[in-house]
């Protein structure tokens, strides 16, 4: 795919696949509403099958840059450390933030992580502070964000539970 390669190398010029989404989604309005305004595309077929080819690339750069952690949590105490893995299966390095949403929100309280910058083919994990209240099973929502906080990708879900032992203690107390 042709324009695979310029949209590639365009990633490194932006600096990371976060900022082509708006891009990509921008450009396509501008080929809609005015035409072409490069004169590449003589006709309306190839206008849309570049910005197919666009989209095409534009997902699976999400695909690319995503959440590897799920399943389900025990956290030793009230206030805990989640661990979270982001992968990036792209060529150049990008910089996305973490949203961590609790459900309940009045029992779930997280941090979000700001900007983080994963190399290239590499996996780095983020610890994200949590505080659950109570003893009954709860969900953290994590939603990788580009830098200017636009989601990116699908949200993912993980369960988080407290140990018998803080549950005890809670009791204790």
């Amino acid at each position: 795919m042709p324009h695979a390669t310029t949209l590639r190398s365009r990633l490194a010029v932006l600096g990371g696949a976060c900022a082509l989404v708006g891009e990509l989604y921008r450009y396509a309005d501008e080929l809609f509403a005015s035409g072409d305004p490069s004169g590449r595309f003589t006709t309306s077929a190839q206008r849309q099958l570049y910005i197919n080819q666009a989209m095409a690339e534009q997902q699976s750069i999400e695909h690319a840059v995503r959440i590897v952690s799920s399943g389900s949590v025990v956290l030793p105490s009230e206030d805990s450390i989640v661990p979270i893995t982001i992968r990036n299966d792209l060529d150049v390095p990008v910089t996305v933030g973490l949203s961590a949403t609790g459900v309940p929100a009045v029992r779930v309280t997280a941090t979000r992580v700001e900007n983080v910058t994963i190399g290239a083919g590499k996996r780095k994990s983020l610890e994200v502070a949590t505080r659950v209240r109570g003893s009954d099973t709860a969900q953290l929502r994590l939603q990788l964000l580009t830098p200017t906080g636009k989601a990116i990708g699908s949200v993912i879900t993980i369960q988080l539970a407290a140990s018998a032992n803080s549950r005890i203690a809670g009791l204790v107390v």
